[in-house]
């Protein structure tokens, strides 16, 4: 397993647990269920630790694949940037979260401030998380790309019928 290996594995981490901490926060607020907003808080407690070794190992991965047919690293300064913006946001979510979390447990119940706060910061973070993703699939995935032309294949027309 590479680093491109790693990177690829990893990244999926921080987006889906943020995701379902949002779905599980909301549920909670919306219900006033606590147990469903505190999952929600680990959930983006993961995200803010896994979002770490996702970003570290960017690099490594960008060193990976430098030369690789179809590969175009004019993409990775752009995902390189949005991925620290995201980082920033995540990390910034798990230390609310924590705090959320240990008022919580000291008072016997999440602080009011916790869901909304908590709700927004984590709709910013998917933003950013889904926007870095795209970003990132297009350093090696020219299908999804603007410019992508796709190629016509020998064979691949339809014919016509004769009537």
């Amino acid at each position: 397993m590479n680093a491109a290996h790693i990177h690829l594995v990893l990244n999926h981490f921080p987006l889906l647990a943020t995701l379902f901490g949002f779905f599980f926060q909301l549920f909670g607020f919306l219900l006033k269920k606590e147990p469903y907003q505190r999952a929600g808080l680990v959930l983006y407690l993961v995200a803010a630790v896994m979002i770490v070794p996702t970003y570290l190992s960017g690099e490594a991965a960008e060193s990976v694949i430098e030369g690789l047919p179809g590969v175009k690293l004019s993409y990775h300064e752009e995902h390189d940037e949005a991925a620290e913006k995201a980082m920033v946001a995540v990390i910034t979510l798990g230390v609310l979260s924590l705090v959320s979390l240990v008022v919580g447990w000291k008072k016997g119940e999440l602080p009011k401030w916790s869901a909304p706060l908590g709700l927004g910061l984590a709709a910013i973070s998917i933003g950013l998380l889904v926007w870095t993703a795209n970003l990132g699939g297009k350093i090696h995935h020219q299908e999804v790309r603007s410019d992508f032309q796709p190629v016509e294949k020998e064979g691949s027309h339809e014919h016509e019928h004769e009537h």
